[in-house]
């Protein structure tokens, strides 16, 4: 049942206009949003809604309004609990193509992996397709058909692996193939698509975003669903781990190994992810997770030096929620510097942002 404790959370709607109401408001976000309980019904009053005026969303929602809104100006719209909707994980599909399935080919005649140099050897330098994986031997997740390599390849480091279903579905003649999951939505994001300066209407795809993984992908491993791992020599630096979205790339935990912290790895990580961005028009969020205030002070500082600013339409409650714009080149303040040292507990093995 969706009521006022419940609306905010992963919900779809589409409020339409209605009168300001004339009692205080019974909640008030950190970015001034107003909210009213009108039993069987909410009412918001708020300059940010879905689809108008470069706002893609509020938090985990997608609320529009039926209306028509200025930039900066504000509206206010009533939707009943009954006709939100909560959105569904919905399955993301990587289009194939020619090199898809020439790729494809080369995996199944080798048994499903292939040692990296082979990989690009035989593909000409083929950035890794969504529908494998770059790997290395170690103690993940990756496909059985890589776990047989290393083990008959021993100073292997790297190979490019599939699992067989999707081996299957390429060479069976389909035209796509499934590659993960995202949050449904109802209305079209528009982003800014750099070739030509034009507006590109992508609704519910995620082609910018698998081309900006797809670029992480040729220097970071896919270790675990949307862990990108960043390694060296066989050596596990750190991860990134990414969440997608319609346009954007939600960035959920950087992982820097202990070993390696203050080394500027947790910098090159974000410096490599802010220019994967920026090729594809990319935006990125992040919350920043401290264990203290002033640690999350330290933060923000820190990712607003590499082009992160507050984004108050997607702070709701205790969140406090960054966002970075892509463009041709964001200037970046100060010199580089590794991620801000935050005294975790000891049990912990990594660093948060």
């Amino acid at each position: 049942m969706i009521d006022f404790r419940t609306f905010h959370d992963r919900s779809i709607a589409t409020f339409r206009p209605c009168p300001t109401p004339a009692r205080e408001p019974d909640f008030v976000s950190p970015s001034g949003s107003a909210y009213w309980d009108e039993i069987r019904a909410v009412i918001r009053a708020s300059d940010h809604w879905a689809g108008q005026n470069g706002c893609s969303g509020q938090a985990s929602c997608v609320w529009e309004l039926s209306a028509p809104i200025a930039p900066g100006a504000w509206a206010t719209g009533i939707c009943a609990y009954a006709d939100f909707r909560r959105r569904e994980r919905i399955r993301v599909w990587h289009e194939l193509t020619d090199r898809d399935r020439e790729a494809a080919v080369f995996l199944e005649a080798a048994g499903g992996a292939l040692p990296f140099p082979a990989w690009v050897a035989r593909t000409g330098a083929m950035p890794v397709p969504p529908w494998a994986r770059k790997v290395f031997p170690g103690p993940v997740l990756i496909p059985e058909s890589a776990r047989r390599l290393f083990a008959v390849t021993p100073g292997l480091r790297h190979a490019v692996a599939a699992e067989p279903a999707a081996l299957d579905v390429i060479l069976s003649g389909e035209d796509r193939v499934a590659i993960g999951f995202a949050l449904s939505s109802r209305i079209s994001f528009r982003i800014f698509a750099r070739s030509g300066d034009l507006l590109r209407d992508i609704g519910e795809g995620q082609m910018p975003v698998e081309e900006c993984l797809r670029r992480l992908g040729q220097k970071y491993h896919l270790t675990a669903p949307n862990c990108w791992s960043l390694i060296r020599k066989g050596r596990l630096l750190g991860s990134l781990h990414l969440q997608a979205g319609p346009g954007y790339l939600d960035l959920e935990l950087i992982i820097v190994q202990k070993a390696h912290r203050g080394s500027g790895i947790g910098a090159e990580m974000i410096a490599d992810l802010c220019a994967a961005a920026d090729a594809e028009a990319v935006e990125l969020l992040l919350s920043v997770v401290g264990a203290s205030a002033k640690d999350d002070s330290r933060l923000v500082d820190w990712y607003g030096r590499k082009g992160f600013v507050e984004a108050p339409d997607l702070c709701f409650g205790d969140d406090y929620v960054m966002r970075r714009l892509p463009a041709p080149a964001v200037a970046i303040a100060g010199p580089e510097s590794a991620c801000p040292q935050i005294a975790y507990p000891e049990s912990e093995d990594f660093e948060m942002a």
